[in-house]
């Protein structure tokens, strides 16, 4: 019986620190394909030490980004995991026994993914759980053009894996702060293209409003100090991404 073979496709810049661990977790996949951004630290030996097939491509967002590189794989069977993600053991051995079988029940599957921050594995909140398509026949579906918060869309059954991937996001909060402005403006670049609004009112109540959802409802107070810091800077980050689309909509009306 031919084994389904899985094409492992990550998109990275600068992920030295952070990608030997998520390559390690790796090895049962079929290929790993690589698509750089133009790092300058050692993210490319890193790949070819571990045998990975590795390209550079202009950055354009993550949707684009992630679309390229799924086009270079091999096989159709496509695992998307980012450069600062560790796919847990008994996730890897749940995806190899499905996978030894002569055929896959869906065209695609949902992975649980759990944020490791400031040296705590979140066990509570939405940051515990989120579940994202991750394994996917990409003759079904692919990833759509956001530059910010991309996903998977794909025509056939999904279904949820048991199993998580951790979430090693930031190295530390300096770090968090470097992808904060970041995102933020790439969130700003969809918002404007989707045509969303902002005004003064959103802008005064998403930060208290956030906070209280994501430390009270979120139920964050649960994952200690860590838990309370993660829901000050997530409702600062909802506060100044409301903030840069109505400065944006302003001087582009002007």
């Amino acid at each position: 019986m031919e084994k389904n073979k899985v094409s492992a496709v990550i998109i990275t810049y600068n992920n030295a620190d952070t990608l030997e661990e998520t390559l390690a977790t790796l090895k049962w996949c079929d290929e790993i394909v690589v698509v750089d951004s133009g790092s300058c630290d050692q993210t490319k030996e890193i790949c070819l030490q571990h045998g990975c097939r590795f390209s550079t491509h202009p950055f354009d967002g993550y949707g684009p980004q992630k679309q390229y590189a799924t086009s270079l794989a091999r096989n159709n069977w496509i695992l998307s995991i980012d450069s600062d993600e560790v796919m847990a053991e008994a996730l890897q051995q749940e995806i190899q026994t499905i996978f030894s079988e002569k055929t896959i029940p869906c065209e695609g599957f949902e992975i649980i993914i759990s944020l490791h921050f400031m040296g705590k594995l979140f066990r509570y909140g939405r940051e515990s759980k989120l579940s994202h398509t991750r394994l996917y026949n990409r003759n079904y579906g692919g990833f759509n053009d956001n530059k910010l918060h991309e996903r998977i869309i794909l025509q056939g059954e999904v279904k949820q894996l048991k199993n998580i991937i951790i979430h090693h996001s930031y190295k530390d909060l300096h770090h968090y702060f470097e992808k904060f402005n970041k995102f933020t403006s790439l969130a700003v670049e969809d918002a404007i293209r989707n045509k969303k609004k902002a005004n003064k009112l959103q802008i005064l109540v998403k930060f208290p409003a956030g906070f209280l959802i994501f430390y009270i409802w979120q139920r964050n107070f649960l994952n200690g100090f860590p838990g309370f810091v993660w829901s000050v800077i997530s409702a600062y980050y909802k506060f100044v991404k409301y903030l840069k689309l109505y400065e944006a909509l302003n001087i582009r009306n002007k």
